[in-house]
């Protein structure tokens, strides 16, 4: 029997009742009976490959880090700055995660299993409106999941540079808002 899978696109506005992005991956998360959830946010380009061959890249796997590539609509000096760097944190994010010491991932594009997220959610710290990604990477290393990742050009999302100095910077305020609860040594 093949395994079912679910998109899950959390959307302000329209799918978090004014609550955010973590109360939205709840809502649907818990509305779907899928086995296999395809996280994405709303603000991407959507990967190429189909249901099927997602489900055959995540093989046995309980998480499945997928690519993302990030373009500079603009040319803008802070976008192409923006580019390189991102460039660089996929490579290190891929390249750690094939050696089994993932130490990075993005809930922008990754394929995680229902029940894993079910049993992982006491875990993804409710207090904090997001992260939902990376203390679900935690628990999964804490628990012995089984880590994987995918090259596939297909399964390549692509999000967007931001587009102004104060945009990254409230960005970036948001990634590190997150950081002082990670438990996980290779992470910290």
């Amino acid at each position: 029997m093949t395994a079912t899978l679910a998109h899950i696109t959390p959307m302000r506005g329209v799918n978090d009742e004014g609550k955010g992005k973590k109360y939205a991956l709840h809502r649907l998360i818990h509305a779907t009976d899928a086995e296999v959830l395809w996280l994405h946010d709303d603000d991407i380009v959507l990967p190429t490959a189909s249901d099927a061959e997602a489900l055959v890249a995540l093989g046995d796997a309980d998480l499945l880090i997928l690519p993302l590539y990030m373009n500079a609509p603009h040319q803008s000096l802070i976008e192409r700055l923006q580019v390189i760097e991102y460039t660089a944190l996929q490579a290190l994010t891929i390249r750690m995660a094939k050696r089994g010491e993932a130490i990075l991932c993005s809930g922008a594009n990754m394929i995680v299993r229902r029940d894993v997220w079910l049993q992982a959610e006491p875990h993804l710290h409710p207090e904090i409106p997001s992260g939902d990604d990376m203390f679900l990477l935690e628990y999964c290393k804490r628990t012995g999941r089984r880590i994987a990742v995918c090259e596939a050009e297909n399964m390549t999302a692509t999000v967007t540079a931001q587009p102004t100095l104060r945009a990254l910077f409230r960005q970036r305020m948001r990634w590190a808002g997150k950081a002082p609860h990670y438990t996980d040594p290779d992470i910290r």
